[in-house]
């Protein structure tokens, strides 16, 4: 199919994928799936040969549809080791007549990557954030004049084995058409430009990491990964209890999915969960475990948004990935983080199939979903570069994040 392409989020407990293709401008997104993942802890790959096979297993279950758009592929980098951290650079502007060209705007971006990196460290992404035409902050300085240009970027580099990793565990199965921090690709499905601009927050609930993006003024200002995810309840719950992980997964999404009803219980008897099980555990004890995780997830996001400016932003927090779900969570992000809040869902997604709109909407899938839009965005601007022979290749990266 023309101009097919996937979005595929790899992810500690679940691999989630979109694909579909971009006609006229236009994306249609074809079909959606998800399945166990393995050989993952905190977002990274830790068994290879295991990761492998749960790819493969992915694969094969896809129809020739998809296994066509998995050979152009965007697939999220998760691990906590990846940075966002701000850089600057500086260049004089080329021309005589002292106007500003694409060129320019390269050589300034390009200057501002060249920060020094530990050999086995690679750079993900540079996101301009302002620049600057004779010290004049300016959002964007292509045809304006001045004699010297500065921006101000955000580099996001990672592990390097991170990313070798990634793409030894996809191919030949899965072609990498590009790697996406996972707060930047789960950012691009679910905020508005409107909330871009007078600033808010984005939490990402996994498995086994947490993420956040902070944007305002149009700009992305703060992003970063932490290893505690929402697997970290479930764990605890299981020693807390004496039971099986499987158990104490089910029993932490009734407390987190059925508020009201276990509000009126003082407590549930283990053999609802598993029949093999006996005996009752205490609902307020179970609570506490709960309540105890979730509070050291949003210790870690209070310290990042303090990273960020600790920063005032009306359009709140937008809360996604597979934690999301906990029927719990509006009124503890009101409570920790003193912002209003909504569940994320991916927007602007049109499917021919119902069930894959469904799907698609989810919150636990919009990184897969985000991926998937930036592979269009990269479409889009391939097509511009054909039609109007150059234009600048860091420019697909401003244009999702800027407005």
């Amino acid at each position: 199919m023309k101009n097919s392409f996937a979005g595929l989020d790899i992810g500690t407990s679940t691999i989630r994928a979109v694909w579909g293709y971009l006609d006229r401008g236009k994306v249609h997104i074809m079909g959606a799936k998800s399945r166990p993942s393995e050989g993952m802890r905190n977002g990274m790959i830790v068994d290879m040969d295991e990761a492998r096979k749960a790819v493969v297993e992915f694969c094969s279950e896809l129809d020739t549809e998809a296994r066509e758009a998995l050979k152009d592929t965007y697939v999220n980098v998760g691990g906590y080791q990846s940075l966002a951290r701000p850089s600057r650079g500086v260049v004089a502007v080329a021309r005589a007549d002292g106007e500003i060209a694409y060129e320019d705007i390269d050589r300034v971006i390009q200057a501002s990557q060249a920060i020094n990196l530990p050999l086995n460290r690679s750079i993900l992404h540079v996101i301009p954030r302002e620049y600057f035409v004779d010290g004049v902050a300016i959002k964007d300085p292509l045809g304006m004049n001045g004699i010297r240009l500065e921006v101000d970027s955000l580099v996001v580099d990672t592990f390097s084995p991170v990313v070798k990793n990634i793409t030894k565990c996809l191919e030949p199965n899965i072609r990498v058409g590009g790697m996406v921090f996972v707060p930047l690709a789960a950012s691009r499905s679910v905020v508005t430009k409107n909330e871009r601009e007078i600033g808010v927050v984005v939490i990402d609930i996994g498995a086994g990491t947490t993420s956040l993006a902070v944007f305002e003024e149009g700009k992305l200002l703060h992003a970063s990964i932490f290893p505690v995810g929402s697997n970290r309840i479930t764990n605890d719950i299981a020693i807390g209890l004496k039971i099986p992980v499987e158990a104490a997964e089910r029993v932490k999404l009734m407390f987190a999915n059925n508020s009201e009803e276990m509000s009126r219980k003082e407590s549930l008897d283990l053999s609802r969960v598993d029949p093999s099980l006996e005996g009752k555990i205490s609902k307020r004890f179970v609570a506490e475990i709960i309540g105890a995780r979730l509070s050291e997830i949003f210790d870690f996001i209070k310290a990042e948004l303090k990273t960020a400016g600790d920063k005032r932003l009306p359009g709140g927090v937008v809360v996604i990935g597979g934690g999301a779900g906990m029927d719990i969570l509006p009124d503890l992000v009101k409570a920790e983080l003193k912002m209003v809040v909504r569940m994320g869902e991916p927007f602007k997604v049109e499917c021919e199939d119902a069930a894959v709109e469904e799907m698609v909407r989810r919150p636990e899938f919009a990184t897969a979903t985000g991926l998937f839009f930036w592979g269009a965005d990269e479409k889009v601007v391939s097509v511009v570069e054909s039609e109007k022979g150059f234009v600048n290749k860091i420019k697909k990266i401003l244009k999702v994040f800027i407005p």
